[in-house]
């Protein structure tokens, strides 16, 4: 009988190792999954830095236009002055 009870407290030791590798193995699987998705996001935000880079002096150029002469403005926003 001591046999015995030993046998399964050595299979239960086992089971349990087992189960925690396959717990590490499952956070090993998800790290590398946030990875990819962290480098993808990443290279993403980098190609699309030029075209904010380009929005934002677009709209900086805009405002300096919009400083030197006023009328352009308004005339963009209130369309009866162009029709009079």
């Amino acid at each position: 009988m001591g046999a015995l009870i030993c046998h399964k407290e050595k299979i239960g030791k086992g089971y349990r190792a087992f189960r925690h590798q396959a717990q590490a193995f499952e956070l090993e699987k998800q790290k590398l999954k946030w990875e990819i998705f962290c480098s993808k996001k990443g290279r993403e935000m980098e190609k699309e830095r030029p075209l904010k880079e380009r929005m934002e002096l677009e709209n900086e150029r805009m405002k300096e236009l919009e400083l030197i002469n006023p009328q352009h403005q308004r005339s963009k926003s209130d369309p009866s002055i162009i029709t009079g």
